[in-house]
């Protein structure tokens, strides 16, 4: 599918348009920079996961970032971001995860619309917190992904985390991004 309209697509945008030619019971979103470590084994587990538990409607899994990338920073801005990952899914049922890994049952993609098009940052937590509120979302702890972490080496860790910050706010308080556009980062 092309995009081929003036505006400049969002990532919601694009993930929409491909899941809109997707078949298949179960969706899976990852950003470009992710690689997968034992992946046959990783995906028997993740469908494994969906097939126990039938109210499951969106996983995601642990972040690590490549370790011929990785930093100090790194290392402890994703140990704590999985942990509170963990805990809105797995604990408070409230459902949040970051767009380097999504997989999301199709059936309950269509009930909340998928994402939300409009956002420009934050429609990966937009998503999971609508999927928790049709059913479950989980992050499965055994399991991780691995990507480059580029955004964060790129613009640096204070600015990211301050973006990140004010954009979760402004998608919660009132459903729109503060960010007007977030830059390709290669």
């Amino acid at each position: 599918m092309v995009h081929d309209r003036k505006t400049r697509q969002t990532i919601g945008g694009g993930r929409n348009a491909g899941a809109a030619v997707a078949s298949g019971e179960y969706l899976l979103f990852m950003d470009a920079d992710v690689f997968i470590p034992n992946i046959n084994e990783f995906f028997q587990q993740t469908l494994e996961r969906f097939e126990k538990d039938r109210g499951l409607c969106g996983l995601t899994v642990f972040l690590k970032v490549l370790p011929e990338h990785v930093t100090l920073s790194d290392k402890m801005f994703f140990g704590l971001v999985n942990r509170v990952y963990q805990f809105y899914n797995n604990v408070l049922h409230l459902g949040m995860a970051s767009g380097e890994f999504q997989m999301v049952r199709a059936s309950a993609f269509k009930q909340v619309n998928g994402f939300n098009g409009a956002l420009v940052v934050g429609e990966d937590n937009d998503l999971f917190g609508r999927l928790s509120k049709v059913g479950r979302t989980w992050v499965e702890t055994g399991l991780f992904v691995m990507h480059t972490s580029r955004r964060a080496h790129n613009v640096g860790w204070a600015k990211l985390l301050s973006l990140w910050a004010i954009n979760l706010v402004y998608n919660k308080v009132i459903r729109r991004s503060f960010s007007k556009e977030w830059k390709v980062i290669r």
